[in-house]
């Protein structure tokens, strides 16, 4: 087995950002199932993250940047589909019939798509702001979680489409502007 010294590397890490890390990779043997395998391994440790990392390939002509640049941008899609399965119930559904399947996924997936933009449109003008999400420590994160850009979705589709045009102006007009505020936070808390 071949391997080499540490060494520092700058990559595309996580959330698209450039981090700094520490490599030790190597080429290696996997057995599984009667067959072997040549591997290119990587050992990655983030010291502004302190976090370990264990990054294989199956093509060990692969560079170690490019095997750890690889395995970073998978990052978004992986937080996509933990929130679809979180907030739109992606694995909840069950059906019987063929097409029902094949039509619910592809469902959720548009519907997370089209909220996404919306927001993105929305925060783009400059309004509609969430809140900072919180972490487990208490910490404000400038991270937007989907529940807080469907939370924005919902009060922009409650207030332009219901309070606005659904109800005569006279009705909502006469509303105190804090139970307006009341009900569209209510109304559009993600579920």
């Amino acid at each position: 087995m071949k391997h080499a010294r540490r060494r520092r590397l700058k990559v595309r890490w996580y959330g698209n950002s450039r981090r700094q890390v520490h490599v030790v990779a190597g080429e290696g043997i996997w057995y599984r199932c009667g067959k072997y395998a040549q591997i290119a391994w990587n050992y990655v440790y983030d010291p502004a993250g302190r976090r370990t990392n264990y990054f294989y390939s199956t093509d060990p002509r692969m560079s170690p940047r490019r095997i750890i640049e690889t395995f970073a941008s998978r990052w978004s899609i992986e937080v996509t589909f933990q929130e679809v399965r979180a907030l739109l119930g992606w694995e909840t559904p069950r059906q019987r019939v063929k097409l029902s399947v094949l039509r619910t996924g592809p469902l959720l997936l548009g519907c997370f798509s089209v909220v996404s933009l919306i927001y993105a449109r929305l925060s783009g003008v400059g309004r509609n702001q969430p809140r900072l999400a919180k972490t487990d420590t208490g910490h404000a994160t400038a991270d937007i979680h989907f529940s807080q850009a469907l939370t924005v979705v919902r009060r922009m589709l409650w207030q332009e489409t219901i309070l606005d045009h659904a109800l005569s102006p006279a009705v909502v007009a006469k509303c105190p502007l804090r139970f307006k505020r009341f009900l569209l936070d209510q109304l559009s808390a993600a579920a």
